[in-house]
């Protein structure tokens, strides 16, 4: 089971939203919105419990925890990045960093 799952969205030169998400196993939801989002600000929520499992088994079938990106095609400059964490109950994190300027878009998860 995962103990703090995030996803973060960063910056670009134009209006690409800028945010970063927190799911606990708490079922606690944490909304960080900084600019170009519908919610600025922070915000905090519950979700169900059958949710949390549902992203439990869904982070366990896409083998989070050995998944390496590898970018393939030529960088674009100027775009985000979507960096997603998830932080195991046995202590273990794990993060990927993911350029939205890689030209391979087969590589978008």
């Amino acid at each position: 089971m995962f103990k703090k799952i995030t996803l973060e969205r960063t910056a670009c030169f134009g209006n690409c939203p800028i945010y970063w998400i927190e799911v606990y196993n708490t079922d606690e939801v944490n909304w960080h919105g900084i600019q170009f989002v519908a919610a600025k600000g922070n915000f905090e929520w519950t979700i169900p419990r059958d949710k949390i499992i549902q992203l439990d088994n869904l982070i366990n079938t896409f083998n989070y925890a050995y998944y390496v990106y590898i970018p393939k095609g030529y960088p674009k400059t100027d775009y985000p990045r979507v960096i997603t964490s998830v932080l195991y109950d046995n202590g273990y994190l794990k993060n990927i960093n993911h350029y939205l300027g890689d030209t391979d878009r087969k590589s978008v998860v």
